[in-house]
């Protein structure tokens, strides 16, 4: 079976058009800002994170591929509508950063503040990925938290989904948030 962040992939591809606009909220190692980046080559990527790490590796990362489309942003996914305005597809994949310290990890209310700014930034007909990862103390909160969160969405405006495995405790799972029409 695929690893979850290769199906939030597949996911964020059936939106992606080139010429969009796109963003990693939580840049990483730059596995999602190089796929985006990928898909909308004449577009732009926004990624954002707060480690200075996660900026090298994502830098190194898309200087090796060639990628140039890229905005990297060194500051809080809370903090995106002082970068952008507007995009299509969108990344967060919540947690810590792989290889490094894992106490360090994205934080419910920060993590909040980021969801709710991305969705009224979202176009119509774009779509909000959100990779939740419940096995470690601050991804449990998250996890319990927009699983609950994404009930409360109007479907006038928003359809939602889970993508999980459902015999494995603590796994990581999907939540995917489509705009249907701006409020």
């Amino acid at each position: 079976m695929k690893r979850i962040v290769d199906y939030a992939q597949l996911f964020m591809k059936e939106y992606l058009k080139d010429g969009d606009t796109a963003v990693d909220f939580t840049m990483g190692n730059g596995f999602d800002t190089l796929f985006l980046a990928k898909h909308t080559p004449h577009g732009k990527v926004y990624a954002f994170d707060v480690l200075e790490q996660a900026l090298k590796n994502t830098e190194a990362k898309l200087s090796w591929e060639g990628i140039e489309n890229v905005e990297l942003i060194l500051d809080g996914h809370e903090h995106a509508d002082r970068y952008i305005s507007r995009f299509k597809v969108g990344v967060f994949n919540f947690g810590y950063l792989p290889g490094n310290n894992k106490e360090e990890t994205t934080l419910l209310k920060t993590s909040q503040e980021a969801v709710e700014k991305a969705l009224k930034l979202l176009e119509r007909k774009g779509v909000l990925i959100l990779v939740l990862y419940p096995g470690h103390e601050q991804g449990a909160l998250e996890s319990h938290y927009f699983s609950s969160y994404i009930q409360s969405l109007d479907t006038y405006y928003y359809e939602c989904f889970t993508f999980k495995m459902e015999n494995k405790t603590d796994c990581p799972y999907i939540i995917g948030i489509e705009k249907k029409r701006e409020k």
